[in-house]
């Protein structure tokens, strides 16, 4: 079909030099979201959701945060029948053309997925995992990794590391570890999706001068409701180009302290006059129930939901 066809390809160039406040916008469906609203468009969910229904549950795998607020956040799902192989030319082209090296195809579809819907991912080979639990902790003083770069690194207690039984195995939030990399012998892996926190993302990166694509997204403060979309459209790409591939347990989804909604009291006279434009009521309500804000009316004016997309950073 077209949409697999390397050589067919949509532009659309938008000149947007504000979005550091914007998390949403550092990925396509941030962008397809406004173009929606704007032109008053179908927004469509790239993520197959019925998928999770064929998970088996024959293997384990465990998850423990030891700080929720270093690591909000962290899902993990364990597939088996992996066959590690260069990606097909579509998936290929659409890799060179957000600026990345295609890899091979589970790299290729982890960075796929982070460009597609803005959450960063990773792939651990199963069988370099020490044990059925992943730790995600702050680094001991002095605790070295030598990331996937083949950089050795000492790290620090602001550091928030990825570790099995036996010691870290990735620097959070920056970049995997050199011991638990896939490889053209890999038969099993663990995806990871999570949310970390901003700060120590931004600190980690520069101080071992890490500029990644997702210390980049990191830093800006991601929504944590991406996590287990992430894992079942990296999963559902997996299947795509490795019908054989099957995950072995459900997603282990470590959420200790969940993020609050945001409800906004308000009225249309208030937003008309920060606006200074006369928008009829109709219309704000249009705008903003095309952006995914619920509108509730209160017997002061009207109550408004904020996506979690837009409430990490964004609106208050």
């Amino acid at each position: 079909s077209e949409l697999f066809n390397p050589w067919f390809d949509i532009r659309i160039e938008i000149d947007n030099k504000s979005i550091t406040h914007r998390p949403d916008l550092w990925c396509h469906e941030g962008f397809a979201r406004e173009i929606s609203a704007l032109f008053g468009r179908k927004l469509s969910d790239p993520v197959d959701y019925a998928l999770e229904k064929t998970f088996e549950n024959s293997q384990t795998l465990n998850v423990t945060i030891d700080n929720g607020e270093a690591a909000p956040r962290y899902c993990g799902l364990y597939v088996k029948n992996i066959t590690i192989a260069p990606s097909p030319d579509w998936l290929k082209a659409r890799v060179t053309a957000i600026g990345m090296r295609p890899i091979s195809n589970i790299v290729d579809i982890t960075n796929y997925v982070m460009a597609e819907i803005g959450e960063p991912m990773h792939a651990f080979d199963r069988k370099k995992l020490r044990g059925d639990t992943i730790f995600v902790r702050l680094a001991r003083d002095s605790e070295p990794l030598t990331t996937l770069d083949g950089q050795k690194h000492v790290l620090t207690s602001e550091d928030i590391v990825i570790a099995d039984a036996g010691g870290s195995i990735a620097l959070a939030g920056v970049m995997g570890g050199g011991e638990s990399e896939i490889d053209d012998t890999t038969n099993e892996i663990v995806l990871e999706a999570a949310n970390f926190n901003p700060i120590n993302i931004r600190r980690t990166a520069g101080r071992y001068n890490l500029r990644t694509e997702a210390a980049i997204r990191f830093e800006k403060s991601l929504d944590p409701e991406l996590c287990p979309r992430a894992i079942l459209r990296c999963y559902q790409l997996i299947k795509a180009l490795i019908p054989d591939a099957q995950a072995v347990t459900p997603i282990i989804d470590a959420y200790p302290k969940k993020a609050q909604k945001i409800s906004i009291a308000t009225n249309y006279p208030f937003i008309r006059r920060k606006l200074g434009k006369d928008l009829p009521d109709g219309d704000i309500r249009k705008i903003l129930e095309s952006l995914r804000f619920t509108i509730t009316e209160t017997a002061s004016g009207i109550s408004i939901d904020v996506p979690s997309y837009r409430a990490t950073k964004d609106i208050s």
